[in-house]
């Protein structure tokens, strides 16, 4: 046994040299300290060296130390980019015949041609026959084997070649084995592997479980690393630039790696337009169908992808050559708009707006990230991503949009942004400030759209950015942006920890690894929306149809006018919204707005009063802290509303006066929120109503009560019918079987029966306001008075229109079937064009790899590989969509004239190198699970992908 060391222990004596250095630094003494001491002076050698000088007055003055400069950590990683392309051209040469090109019989026979080898075994470059190869490996089950097809090396596996495992015996044969399941699975740290196992069944040794025979085996994880997190990390980041590059193709370019363009690593959207790779000849003459080369852009901030001020000297391996646009330059521009205001004028509140103002975050440098996407494909564009440093500025914004759209050359530009409205103002002049190369064509016409969500939250004057209404976009949603953020959201607490180079690369291949898995998910998503286009497109063709033939031909022909001449002059009505008064509006709250904040502050107001009347006995600080915290934030709503309040109904202006300045004599305690008068039109007094200025006011308020009435109505019913369905469940499954069951059920009911009564609160409210509004209106013969009495049961379901109460006018309702039809249209078009688009980029991505092989002398099976796969890609698409297209009449001539359909597959064709991301095909589907659907003639193996 070893003994443990002790302290004094004298076995492994330290070097003479370094005894003698050691002694040397501990006896080693400043020059002034050993004047000092040999002067006899004391010296205290824990104090500091200071100069004392006296002013003119005798005073002892300390001058003031400078302060240090603050010294940044360097990173060396800079140091290895001397030698990336000598590993670069390493890298390739492993994908060829490197040491085995004068080798024709298998190294170890001698007898057969060797067309095999091993990845993981040091000699395994050297080819081997079947046979051989299977012998060695013999004890070496998990390893990685490939096959020479005359291009390039395909993946292939030991269990496909024969190998079969024996347990049981340390490795020797067993007299009696019996199979293991098949395709036993096991996950090691070279990745994911399918064996044929046999177990041992002789019972030579007594019986032994299946489970011990593998434990026998070691395999279990049963290992321990040492902490090598700095080293791997480095090591982790300088692999990832090598791949991305060799992906691109930078390997072959005579240039080297250090020639790379900006966003020459990003992987490109084959469904966009490019023109020079997937557009046809003459498609800048398609006149009516000019929308189908559209390029669509979605704009959107994420302020949790932070980065953190480290103090780190962190330079990028791939400087703007992806995702990311360069950060020098980016920098160098944002540096002149430090103190450039942003104006805003848009109704909405969004984030994006009130971010724009805030201040950065104390400690990050980096507060959130800025993203440009295509929206149909959500697929991340080159240079469309940029660091924010406070809030979503438009110099930041502006710089990073015009940097994904650097170098286009379309008709069409359509850029969806939440704050678009806002954004657009003022745009071609900022744009005239940046660099040239940043610059659009003059030609391009950019047109700006509010997504479909976000549209909900602009005022009326912004309803004319609604994609809905905007001719050649399809059923474009701009929404896309977001689902992005899902995947990328989980790295925040990760990558605002990082430096900034290691920041930018680890998102850059976040990104690039998301576009890939969106283009192999191409071929079911396509498929399945062009399926729904085509059910829409006639489903609201005959809508419209049907709803056309019930005016004369006369009117029909008005209201298309109407429509034209809006679309040519947004000035003009728009004959989407409801006319709106002809009066200027007083206030930047439009009055339908005004009165539905009325109403919800009145429903807030009846919420409280209820929760309050609920509480018995003593209540807790817990509780009377919460009630005040309601309160008070119901008090600043109303506040905040009464603006708006004075602007349409200014007669109310000595009331509210009268209740914020009461009696100086005798201090009035403060009014609770709940119980704040809101002075409604309908519950002021009847001179007051009799005002010309309010008489607009009361009649939509009127018509405001009619639709809440109607709608508290509906909910009661549907409460009612819960609470119908809970008795009923109740007494044929919970009666009986304790306490503890009913309870729960009776609190259940508690719950349902609790809005009931706030329902039938809001119905009283608005039916006591009509009687004030329109006391003798035919609204009577069907609100009637509602007693407690009268809610019980399940009543009879009125559907009715709730808030569709209001009538608008037909045109209204017209035009927007019309915009409905004429969308999914358009919408069936882009999909077509998309799908010819993906075909023809494949197509064009495989040529592109075989030009690039012809640049290195010693032959690329490696280009090779990846155009067989983007021939695959294509090949996989035509496969699956051809049958639709042709079902409806809109199959491409190409298409059916070649042979692209009609290729088959050998088998080592479906087996592709797990190292490599590019050439992964994984059929797994987009985030919203779109891609599940269709069956495919090529088998993909759901294991080649690189996690």
């Amino acid at each position: 046994m070893s003994k443990k060391r002790s302290v004094n222990d004298n076995s492994d004596p330290i070097p003479p040299a370094a005894q003698s250095a050691n002694k040397q630094r501990r006896t080693s003494t400043p020059a002034f300290r050993v004047a000092r001491e040999s002067s006899g002076t004391a010296v205290n050698r824990s104090s500091r060296l200071t100069t004392i000088r006296t002013n003119a007055h005798g005073q002892t003055v300390v001058p003031s130390k400078p302060p240090k400069p603050k010294r940044k950590r360097q990173n060396t990683t800079s140091e290895w980019l001397i030698f990336r392309q000598s590993c670069l051209d390493e890298l390739l040469r492993h994908d060829g015949l490197s040491d085995s090109l004068d080798q024709e019989y298998c190294i170890s026979c001698k007898k057969v041609c060797g067309v095999y080898k091993c990845k993981d075994c040091f000699s395994g470059s050297l080819l081997r026959c079947r046979d051989c190869l299977v012998n060695a490996h013999r004890d070496h089950p998990l390893h990685h084997v490939e096959i020479w097809n005359g291009r390039f090396f395909a993946a292939v596996t030991l269990q496909s070649l024969g190998l079969r495992v024996q347990l049981g015996h340390g490795g020797a044969p067993c007299p009696l084995p019996s199979a293991g399941p098949e395709n036993f699975c096991i996950f090691d740290t070279y990745g994911v592997h399918y064996i044929s196992v046999d177990f041992c069944d002789c019972r030579t040794n007594g019986f032994i479980h299946q489970r011990t025979q593998l434990l026998r085996a070691r395999w279990f994880p049963a290992t321990s690393l040492q902490y090598r997190y700095p080293e791997f990390h480095r090591v982790f980041r300088i692999w990832r630039n090598l791949l991305m590059l060799k992906r691109a193709g930078r390997g072959q370019d005579p240039a080297g790696a250090g020639a790379t363009a900006q966003g020459e690593l990003a992987v490109e959207c084959p469904a966009c337009p490019h023109p020079g790779r997937n557009l046809p000849e003459g498609w800048e003459l398609a006149g009516a169908l000019l929308f189908l080369y559209t390029l669509f852009l979605a704009v959107d901030a994420n302020f949790k992808l932070k980065g953190k001020d480290r103090g780190i000297h962190d330079p990028e391996l791939a400087p703007g050559w992806a995702s990311f646009v360069e950060e020098g330059r980016y920098q160098e521009h944002i540096a002149q708009y430090v103190d450039q205001p942003e104006i805003n004028t848009c109704q909405s509140e969004h984030d994006a707006l009130v971010r724009a103002v805030v201040r950065c975050t104390p400690g990050y440098s980096v507060t959130g990230v800025g993203l440009c996407i295509c929206p149909r494909h959500c697929l991340i564009r080159k240079n469309g991503a940029g660091d924010l440093q406070k809030g979503e500025r438009y110099c930041n914004m502006d710089y990073i949009i015009l940097s994904a759209l650097a170098g286009v050359k379309l008709p069409r530009v359509v850029i969806t942004y939440d704050v678009g409205c806002q954004w657009c103002k003022n745009f071609e002049r900022r744009m005239e400030e940046l660099a040239d190369d940043l610059k659009l064509d003059p030609a391009t016409i950019v047109e700006v759209g509010i997504p479909s969500w976000h549209i909900n939250g602009h005022g009326e004057n912004c309803k004319s950015f609604c994609l809905s209404y905007m001719d050649g976009v399809g059923r474009t949603c701009g929404e896309e942006v977001e689902t992005t953020w899902a995947q990328t959201n989980a790295l925040g607490t990760s990558v605002r920890e990082m430096g900034p180079g290691a920041r930018h690369e680890t998102l850059n291949d976040q990104w690039c690894g998301w576009n890939f898995r969106k283009i192999v998910g191409f071929r079911s998503l396509f498929l399945k929306r062009l399926k729904e286009a085509y059910a829409m497109r006639d489903k609201h063709r005959l809508i419209f149809q049907q709803f056309s033939s019930t005016f004369s031909p006369q009117t029909v022909q008005k209201w298309e006018a109407t429509v034209l001449a809006w679309k040519n002059d947004r000035s003009k009505p728009n004959p989407y919204m409801e006319p709106a008064s002809w009066r200027i509006s007083p206030h930047k709250v439009t009055l339908t707005m005004f009165l539905t904040m009325a109403l919800d502050l009145e429903e807030q107001q009846r919420h409280l009063q209820l929760e309050v009347s609920k509480m018995k006995g003593t209540q807790t600080s817990k509780q009377s802290a919460d009630l005040e915290e309601k309160r008070t934030s119901l008090r600043n709503r109303i506040l905040r509303w009464r603006q708006a309040q004075l602007a349409y109904t200014p007669c109310v202006a000595s009331l509210v006066v009268q209740l914020a300045l009461p009696d100086a004599a005798e201090a009035l305690p403060v009014e609770p929120a709940e119980s704040m008068p809101l002075y409604l039109p309908s519950s002021l007094p009847q001179h007051l109503r009799q005002l010309s200025e309010i008489t607009t006011v009361l009649e939509k308020e009127c018509r405001l009560r009619i639709a809440q009435a109607d709608d508290a109505l509906a909910e009661i019913r549907r409460q009612r019918r819960i609470i119908s369905g809970l008795w009923q469940f109740k007494r044929l499954n919970v009666d009986g079987t304790g306490n503890r069951a009913c309870t729960r059920m009776r609190t259940l009911y508690n719950r349902f029966n609790l809005r009931t009564q706030r329902s039938a609160g809001c119905y009283r409210a608005a039916r006591s306001a009509l009687l004030v509004l329109d006391p003798n209106g035919s609204w009577q013969s069907r609100l009637k008075d509602l007693k407690d009495d009268d809610i019980r049961g399940p009543g009879k379901d009125d559907n009715g229109p709730g808030n569709s109460s209001f009538e608008p006018s037909w045109i209204w309702l017209w035009v927007k079937a019309q915009a409905r039809k004429q969308r999914w249209e358009e919408e069936v078009l882009l999909i077509q064009e998309e799908m010819r688009r993906v075909v023809a980029f494949h197509e064009w991505k495989a040529q592109w790899w075989r030009s690039q092989a012809c640049c290195r002398t010693d032959g690329d099976p490696y280009a090779e590989k990846q155009a067989h796969l983007c021939e695959r890609l294509a090949q996989s698409c035509v496969t699956s969509w051809l049958p639709t297209l042709k079902d409806n009449g809109a199959a491409p001539s190409d298409w059916e004239a070649s042979d692209i359909s009609g290729e088959t597959s050998t088998d080592s064709d479906d087996e592709v190198d797990d190292d490599e991301g590019a050439e992964e095909i994984d059929d797994g589907g987009d985030e919203k699970g779109e891609c599940s659907e269709g069956d495919d003639n090529i088998d993909i193996d759901l294991f080649e992908v690189e996690d």
